[in-house]
């Protein structure tokens, strides 16, 4: 293989076959290769590893001698004159992160750990950072896309590498660390977890990082983040004995998210996609294994089932029967027991990643027993709120939150109620047309802009997936159908064309969300939010529980309404343009749009 160096504004890159002879030449050349930090690359076409060191040469004989380093074929090395660790820490993490966002190569890294710490000249570091990759990616082939289009990919957001702030560290240190106590005394009593947090928090990127820290733990490596920089140089060495054959398993719900993280999987060394776990999937297994699960996360816990009507009358029954095979004696209707049960009672560790506020149907489990759960967990001092939001860029997360439940209350639009958005864009469309246009404008710019909604129309296209399929939705001269898939459909190409529903967003982010208000909610006459069931078209999102004997209230379905609204105008991280059909709700956008004008025009004239 053909060695090559390239000279860049600062660094350089130097690319050598993977073997000893090669990485002695090199370090003959150069030396800071003993005694400076660098990072590497090693890579194959099907594989590849990166990490960081002070010492090339002693971390390359190390990899040499690993079996796991086989297959691999070239090493890469940048160095630059004015990196130090942090910014190679930096790098590092960095580049794992697009590798995975990638897809193209499995990643050998083991969770590393690095929290996402500030450190002097980080913005300038990263703009080279940004110059390295386009030059791994065109020079080197390292790279199959480009680094926008990365960024946008599920694989990236849900990288079991990202960097944590603070806050979700502070929660995985004191949660792994008592989880793999228990797991090394072989506890088998119930250690049950809630890790709380809105929408945007992370709680879909905590349970992947958890998932793959405990995975790494069973496989041998070393997780105690030591941070001697030469100590299996980021947890990439097996450093002990392999431990038993861990059960654990990552339960969502919702198939099409669990679908999207079953490709995360599938990409990263330690992971593979049979982790990725329906609920259904937990009684099962647990019955064939004979044996419980050692940890369950399940994450968007919120959406875990009551016994209740199913699409499916096969998997009603299916329900029953794993109720009678988990509670023989105390179940015998194989009605009494639910989801949420299921995964406690099949687990010694479980951990639940919640927001109640996310609840959207009768057969979720109800708040009473989440709030049960919620106190015990508090009294046992395993609770961990997550309140840092990694999503929406607004100045005032907080305020804006409480300005989606004044949307959906009793009162009229206040300038308390109004956040600051500092640079977030948030706008209010009375046209449609107008919002898709600009919607179509943030598409051509960023990508990932899409139109969403409540289940407000029918969906007639539903069975006829052509091109010449019924239009579900017409809204002032635009015509648009309802998602054509639910798996990944805002990465599906018809996707911006089309309108997406609670049920394919959920769980997922954009860059820019358009949500339509539609005429599901109304205003009464004393101007209190409610719900008009005759132009809510999710059956089983208002269907009374008649297996259990239950009448889902007006009020009760407000709830869940409201919900699923805060739920769509909580997706978009650069901003959330809004349209309302409902003209109730029309005009207390309109309150908004005219404390937003009223706050430029003060601020015009102070100029």
């Amino acid at each position: 293989m053909t060695s090559s160096e390239s000279v860049h504004d600062g660094y350089t890159i130097s690319r050598r076959p993977f073997e000893q002879d090669a990485v002695k030449k090199l370090v003959a050349t150069n030396d800071k290769l003993t005694n400076w930090p660098v990072v590497y690359i090693l890579s194959s076409p099907k594989e590849v590893y990166v990490g960081e060191t002070l010492d090339y040469e002693k971390r390359m004989r190390q990899h040499l001698d690993n079996s796991q380093k086989q297959n691999l074929e070239l090493t890469h090395v940048i160095l630059h004159e004015k990196f130090n660790k942090s910014v190679c820490l930096d790098l590092e993490s960095t580049l794992i992160n697009l590798f995975t966002g990638d897809g193209q190569r499995k990643i050998l890294n083991a969770n590393n750990g690095i929290v996402d710490a500030d450190y002097y000249l980080r913005d300038h570091y990263r703009r080279i950072f940004e110059d390295i990759f386009e030059n791994l990616r065109t020079t080197y082939g390292l790279f199959s896309q480009s680094k926008y289009e990365i960024e946008n990919s599920d694989l990236y957001k849900y990288s079991p590498f990202k960097q944590l702030n603070e806050e979700q560290e502070e929660i995985v240190t004191s949660i792994s660390e008592g989880i793999i106590e228990r797991l090394e005394a072989n506890r088998t009593d119930l250690q049950e977890i809630i890790i709380e947090g809105g929408a945007g928090t992370g709680k879909t990127i905590l349970a992947v990082y958890l998932m793959k820290l405990i995975a790494d733990y069973g496989s041998g490596y070393d997780v105690s983040g030591d941070d001697d920089p030469l100590s299996a140089d980021n947890l990439d060495t097996p450093v002990m004995e392999k431990k038993r054959q861990l059960h654990i398993g990552l339960v969502i719900p919702q198939s099409s998210l669990r679908d999207t993280i079953k490709k995360v999987f599938k990409s990263v060394d330690g992971l593979s996609a049979d982790m990725l776990l329906s609920p259904f999937d937990i009684p099962k297994l647990v019955t064939e294994r004979n044996t419980k699960f050692d940890l369950l996360i399940v994450d968007e816990a919120h959406r875990l089932n009551r016994f209740a009507a199913q699409a499916n009358g096969n998997v009603l029954n299916t329900y029953r029967d794993f109720n009678k095979a988990l509670y023989p004696g105390n179940d015998p209707e194989g009605n009494r027991h639910n989801q949420l049960d299921w995964a406690r009672d099949c687990s010694k560790n479980v951990i639940f990643m919640l927001d109640k506020a996310q609840a959207i149907r009768p057969a979720d489990i109800d708040s009473s027993a989440w709030e049960g759960a919620i106190k015990g967990a508090k009294r046992n001092h395993l609770h961990f709120p997550l309140t840092s939001q990694m999503r929406m860029k607004v100045a005032e997360i907080q305020r804006y939150k409480r300005l989606i439940n004044a949307i959906f209350g009793d009162k009229p639009i206040t300038d308390a109620d109004v956040p600051d958005f500092g640079d977030y864009d948030f706008r209010i469309f009375t046209d449609f047309k107008e919002m898709h246009s600009a919607l179509a404008e943030r598409e051509e710019e960023c990508g990932l802009s899409r139109s969403l909604a409540g289940y407000a129309w029918p969906w007639i296209s539903k069975n006829d997936k052509t091109d010449t399929a019924p239009y579900d939705i017409e809204l002032d001269g635009v015509s648009m159908r309802w998602n054509r898939t639910q798996n990944s459909w805002a990465h599906s190409s018809t996707a911006f064309q089309e309108v997406g529903s609670i049920h394919t967003i959920q769980g997922y982010d954009l860059n820019y969300a358009g949500v339509i208000i539609g005429p599901d909610v109304e205003l009464d006459s004393s101007g209190k939010y409610r719900v008009n069931r005759s132009s809510y078209y999710d059956r089983r999102g208002k269907a009374n529980n008649t297996l259990l004997d239950e009448i889902t209230t007006d009020d009760q379905l407000a709830e869940y309404v409201a919900n699923i609204y805060q739920v769509l105008l909580t997706r978009g991280i650069r901003g959330t343009y809004i349209y309302a059909e409902s003209s109730g709700l029309a005009e207390r956008l309109h309150q908004i749009q005219a404390i937003l004008e009223q706050r430029h025009r003060m601020a015009s004239n102070s100029h």
